[in-house]
């Protein structure tokens, strides 16, 4: 677990873009991908299913709709394709082309999007 909230990782992951060269656009989408596992995490545990935290990120990302509201339930598969997008920006692959800062701007926005969105709620009285 991060010593920063999902938050501050969103807001570390757009002050990257500022920094030219390959290095920022990387390490962007790295602490982009970062922070939306954190907000995942803290999902989990805010709806006390820690257990959640501990299985593989596919079965999270599948299992999320089954625990949100039904106008939210799109949150989920939204989520993991969010993931999967900044997962493939984080990897090094020597075919392709660095990924521009106008590229990995977007995916941070919506980071900082679906953070806000899956911060847990508190739980009312009648769901304990």
């Amino acid at each position: 677990m991060s010593d920063f909230t999902p938050e501050q990782l969103a807001i570390a992951a757009r002050g990257m873009l500022r920094h030219p060269g390959t290095l920022g656009s990387r390490a962007a989408a790295i602490l982009a991908r970062q922070a939306l596992e954190g907000s995942v995490d803290a999902f989990w545990v805010g709806r006390g299913v820690p257990a959640m935290t501990y299985v593989s990120w596919a079965a999270k990302f599948i299992a999320l709709p089954s625990y949100l509201s039904e106008d939210r339930r799109e949150l989920g598969p939204h989520a993991y394709l969010l993931w999967t997008q900044l997962s493939g920006m984080a990897h090094h692959h020597p075919y392709e082309m660095v990924h521009l800062p106008e590229e990995v701007a977007p995916l941070i926005a919506e980071t900082a999007s679906l953070v806000g969105d899956l911060m847990p709620a508190p739980m009312a009285r009648n769901d304990r």
